[in-house]
């Protein structure tokens, strides 16, 4: 079931009712503040339902929310959101660090859930590249035009700590190996790509954590 938060629903400044809005985007998995752009209503007898057309502030997709609406107490029960993939909701952390990250990676997902695991394949070595430079320019504070310009296994060589090397390689160099007419490591699927790039994911979590601690630490 996606996130979603109690509030007054409005559309264009106008209160329409009280009910359930998301607060993941369907498309890409990042925190959203929706906003409603479109709305069509069908009469049920005491009821309608209401299709209302939104987009988040993070991606320029839009997506669909159904409600029953209570026209007497003007309430809106949601009833589903469009489209229906679940993306992967990543820690805070990565939040800050890549919200393209978090794109990238639940499009990887969503061409793995239709069993296209070649375009899936390429898609998440595409995500591990992002989330190495945004790491790069947001958190090590490196200059965006150097890093930009990096090949990825250059970029793991200076960006990534040397605990975790040797995790990003092998996402880099499975993942170059579905974008490859003969591949050289048949033997390992998608699977083996991704355990070893949530190891990465993990450790940059962890460095993120640790240098924005919660509350101050003084020693």
């Amino acid at each position: 079931m996606i996130k979603t938060k109690s509030t007054k629903i409005t559309f264009n400044g106008t209160i329409l009712g009280n009910g359930e809005i998301p607060i993941i985007c369907p498309h890409c998995g990042i925190c959203i503040e929706p906003t409603f752009i479109s709305k069509a209503y069908n009469l049920f007898g005491p009821e309608q339902i209401a299709t209302l057309i939104f987009k988040g502030n993070c991606c320029d997709q839009l997506s669909f929310a159904t409600y029953k609406v209570n026209l007497q107490n003007k309430t809106y029960e949601l009833l589903s959101v469009y489209p229906p993939t679940k993306p992967i909701i990543f820690d805070e952390a990565i939040q800050q660090i890549s919200p393209r990250f978090i794109e990238s990676y639940n499009q990887a997902y969503s061409a793995e859930i239709l069993n296209h695991f070649e375009l899936a394949g390429a898609g998440y070595r595409n995500a591990l590249e992002i989330l190495i430079k945004d790491y790069a320019i947001n958190i090590l504070k490196k200059d965006n035009t150097e890093v930009s310009k990096k090949k990825l296994y250059a970029a793991i060589a200076e960006y990534v700590p040397e605990h975790t090397i040797s995790a990003a390689d092998v996402v880099r160099l499975l993942g170059n190996d579905f974008t490859h007419y003969e591949r050289k490591y048949d033997h390992l699927g998608l699977n083996e790509l991704k355990s070893y790039l949530e190891i990465y994911i993990l450790a940059v979590k962890l460095e993120y954590k640790k240098k924005n601690p919660p509350i101050s630490v003084n020693r």
